[in-house]
């Protein structure tokens, strides 16, 4: 160890990345909990797909399950953001399509009904998971 130790600091990129950061963070907190301000967390298993990726799955989703379907995201709540846009936006085409989102994040509630929480731990076949999907 040298004396040198005690006197640690960032650079300049640095702290001006950081302060970049917590003032996003911040930002983040003062719009409140709606569903776009909802980031990846990297502590859960999560799908996270660019915007491309996610209306590729999406559309490959919908043409599958038809205009009376269901479409259950497993853990990929981007596919899920998705697809609820394209419903939303169909002027009524898919407004059959039957949307689920099982995820263990509980923050996503915010889709009310849609939400179905899902610890991937335990058996699909779970009487309370099951009917509400």
């Amino acid at each position: 160890m040298s004396d040198n130790d005690d006197d640690l600091t960032l650079s300049a990129e640095a702290t001006a990345a950081l302060l970049e950061f917590y003032a996003e963070q911040q930002t983040k907190l003062e719009k409140g909990t709606g569903v776009e301000n909802i980031d990846e967390d990297w502590q859960l298993s999560q799908f996270w797909y660019d915007d491309a990726t996610a209306t590729s799955l999406a559309n490959e989703a919908l043409r599958l399950a038809g205009l009376r379907g269901s479409i259950a995201c497993v853990s990929c709540p981007t596919v899920y953001r998705k697809l609820k846009s394209i419903k939303d936006d169909s002027e009524g085409r898919f407004s059959n399509v039957r949307l689920r989102l099982l995820e263990y994040d509980r923050r996503f509630k915010v889709y009310g009904d849609d939400f179905v929480y899902y610890d991937t731990n335990e058996q699909i076949g779970r009487a309370s998971c099951r009917e509400r999907v």
